[in-house]
């Protein structure tokens, strides 16, 4: 784990001490899933309204917020002046580019057919 390396690195924080290094990964997971409910919701209205927006163009713009918002956030982490600040930033970060795995990670799974979803994700996690 590289956050409690640097933040004693970088701020002088104990890390055997402190809980804050799980933060941000406290946030990322119900963010997540709150994520995909909102994805969920965004396609179930979209097939049912006029204009129609395809799943595809809706994956697409979970990715790319997800992605750049992450990236924008991790500019800002780098450039935090204490470790409050950088945890608050990061826990943002990773709020939002939780977003790109209801884009990403479901363009994936999709990739191939939906029997098979589960076998690629598991040889997916292995491997990395």
């Amino acid at each position: 784990m590289w956050l409690p390396t640097y933040l004693e690195n970088q701020y002088n924080l104990n890390s055997k001490q402190t809980w804050i290094n799980a933060l941000p990964y406290l946030v990322m997971a119900p963010s997540a899933m709150g994520w995909g409910w909102v994805v969920d919701l965004w396609l179930a209205n979209s097939h049912q309204s006029s204009k129609r927006i395809s799943s595809n163009t809706i994956r697409k713009v979970a990715t790319a917020v997800g992605f750049m918002g992450g990236a924008v956030g991790l500019m800002l982490f780098c450039a935090a002046s204490t470790p409050h600040v950088a945890i608050l930033l990061l826990c943002g970060t990773f709020f939002i580019s939780s977003l790109s795995l209801c884009g990403w990670e479901a363009a994936k799974l999709n990739a191939l057919d939906s029997s098979k979803a589960g076998m690629l994700q598991g040889v997916s996690n292995t491997i990395s």
